[in-house]
């Protein structure tokens, strides 16, 4: 099918000089509003949004390294951990072979 985003993203690194592995990362999280049914969903009360939450993991350079959605009552000190955890044992950093 396409090629791993993980590997798109070493291979940009690498075409511009750069480590393939990321030295740091950037989270960050978006509430938004569910209108049906849904599974997980929650008050933040931060945002004033019932809904669900995003938070995603980045590189310096915008690739992306991890993703977790979750009901939006999950506040960011956990949400970030699970995110960043995510990012870390996610297969593509794991050594080749």
């Amino acid at each position: 099918m396409g090629q791993n985003i993980a590997t798109t993203g070493k291979k940009r690194r690498v075409s511009t000089n750069k480590s393939p592995e990321p030295s740091y990362a950037i989270i960050d999280s978006q509430s938004v509003k569910t209108c049906g049914a849904a599974e997980d969903k929650g008050f933040d009360g931060g945002k004033k949004v019932k809904g669900r939450k995003r938070h995603i993991v980045v590189d310096p350079m915008g690739n992306l390294l991890g993703v977790v959605v979750h009901a939006a009552h999950i506040h960011d000190t956990k949400a970030g951990i699970f995110v960043a955890q995510k990012a870390i044992e996610a297969p593509h950093r794991q050594p080749e072979k």
